[in-house]
């Protein structure tokens, strides 16, 4: 809107903190001015007294994102865990949004946990280097993923329960869901929706989608596969995350 104000940077593009420009609406600015009003003006403050607000979403944070490089800057585990995705997906190299230093990201299979920890400079940014590690970490998220899910049936016996001969697992799974049922975790703790391939697809050119688990095309506009509400937020699977109703079941 031509009427709107932004709070705007006069050094626009000329620092690494924001190579193209840098902008807070007014609304964004109201909301941390005043919740620094609220705390008297002093910002949230660690036990070794520095300021525990994300860099990012200036938020106050009872744990700081574990860098594995020597940026001093705080980070929410969430901001952290995003900037990364967003910079794989834009590069193909994961880096640290303050220092842009490499980072090479693995997934625990024992605690299903980010590990971060520094990479050398890649020869090459690219496709080659996003899919690489992307492939990596889809590898090491697998089995943690069949673990939850696991799981999932062992504390919802309701899932054992008989059922309509018609009616196939994953879309007996999806009725105890709508009944109230909690909904299985995606291995990022997002939660996973049972969704028709109608709809999965919309805004994409592509007439199917790999399955994470199996590596299968999934494709046809009434079936179904389960979804992480998470998307491509998460490092754990930067672009997308998806599970087909036979490796559900």
């Amino acid at each position: 809107g031509t009427e709107t104000c932004v709070w705007t940077c006069g050094n626009g593009g000329k620092t690494v903190m924001h190579a193209m420009s840098y902008d807070i609406c007014d609304g964004c600015f109201a909301k941390h001015v005043a919740s620094a009003q609220n705390r008297d003006c002093q910002p949230s403050l660690d036990a070794g007294g520095e300021s525990s607000d994300c860099a990012i979403c200036f938020e106050g944070i009872a744990k700081f994102a574990q860098l594995p490089c020597a940026c001093q800057i705080p980070y929410c585990d969430q901001c952290w865990d995003r900037a990364l995705a967003e910079r794989l997906t834009a590069s193909g190299v994961a880096r640290c949004p303050s220092c842009r230093m490499p980072v090479r990201i693995d997934i625990d299979t024992e605690t299903g946990a980010l590990v971060f920890s520094p990479e050398p400079e890649p020869d090459r940014e690219g496709g080659r280097t996003r899919r690489a590690t992307i492939e990596r970490i889809a590898s090491q998220a697998k089995p943690v993923q069949i673990s939850r899910l696991q799981v999932y049936t062992k504390e919802h016996q309701a899932i054992s329960q008989p059922r309509s001969s018609s009616l196939s697992l994953p879309a007996f799974v999806a009725q105890l869901i709508e009944a109230g049922q909690e909904a299985p975790r995606c291995v990022c703790h997002g939660v996973l929706r049972r969704t028709q391939m109608s709809s999965r697809l919309e805004g994409y050119s592509s007439t199917h989608i790999i399955c994470d688990l199996c590596d299968a095309r999934v494709s046809g506009t009434e079936t179904c596969v389960w979804t992480c509400g998470n998307g491509g937020k998460t490092v754990m699977h930067a672009m997308s995350y998806d599970i087909c109703d036979g490796c559900f079941a």
